[in-house]
């Protein structure tokens, strides 16, 4: 008598698997673009020519320098529209691991093992009003009194499905950041990083797994932008 009630149960949750999340094929992830473009002309080709076009300005920040962090997000990116609608952006409050990462920039050493960074400063959605632009943010710098402006930006695709009969639950995430002089507006560095990540799941786990692995993928991403940001501090302080 148990063995059929287990019977019955087992295909039931099959049945109930299939029916909350069908046969749905996984779509292959595709690299997301952030485009810091959104905010201002100037960011829209960040090239190494356009790089050494700026730096050639004799622009040097001086060591140890105050940098102000701004992460510009689309909180509705399922709304965004048009490429330059910078309507659709906000400034995001740093938070949590993410604050504390920037923050660790005060521990970089550079030339002598002196400190590179003085100080972190976020701007956060208070020091503006209206829709971000490069020239508020900027403005937000200045009243924070830091020399440097960083702005990033982080976008992402997600996809879940049946990927050879096993299903799937996949997560891509890629930031992209400008390092900004604060009263001229040229850019000094730029910095990126992605992460693409897929994992096999039960199907009826996988609501809480996509949850892990976009929170997981997201905050390695940033990990790796700060990483390389560093990295390109130090190239800029010699």
């Amino acid at each position: 008598m148990h063995s059929g009630i287990n019977r019955y149960f087992k295909v039931g949750m099959i049945l109930s698997g299939v029916l909350v999340f069908g046969c749905a094929s996984y779509r292959p992830l595709t690299r997301p673009v952030p485009k810091l473009s959104v905010l201002s002309p100037e960011l829209a080709d960040l090239s190494e020519q356009k790089i050494e076009k700026y730096l050639a300005a004799q622009v040097k920040p001086e060591f140890p320098v105050v940098v102000a962090v701004a992460k510009v997000q689309n909180p509705y990116p399922e709304y965004a529209y048009e490429e330059h609608d910078a309507g659709q952006y906000a400034v995001e409050t740093l938070r949590g691991d993410e604050a504390d990462g920037w923050r660790n920039l005060t521990g970089q050493r550079g030339k002598f093992y002196k400190g590179i960074v003085r100080r972190v400063l976020f701007i956060n959605p208070s020091l503006l009003t209206g829709n971000p632009t490069l020239k508020k943010l900027r403005d937000a710098a200045a009243m924070l009194h830091a020399p440097l402006l960083l702005v990033y930006i982080q976008q992402d695709n997600a996809s879940d499905g049946y990927k050879n009969a096993a299903y799937t639950v996949g997560y891509y995430s890629a930031c992209q950041a400008a390092l900004v002089d604060t009263r001229t507006g040229l850019i000094l560095a730029t910095a990126e990083s992605e992460l693409n990540r897929e994992e096999k799941v039960f199907p009826l786990s996988a609501n809480s797994a996509k949850e892990r692995i976009q929170r997981q993928t997201r905050a390695q991403t940033v990990a790796g932008l700060q990483k390389n940001f560093g990295r390109a501090l130090r190239e800029l302080e010699k």
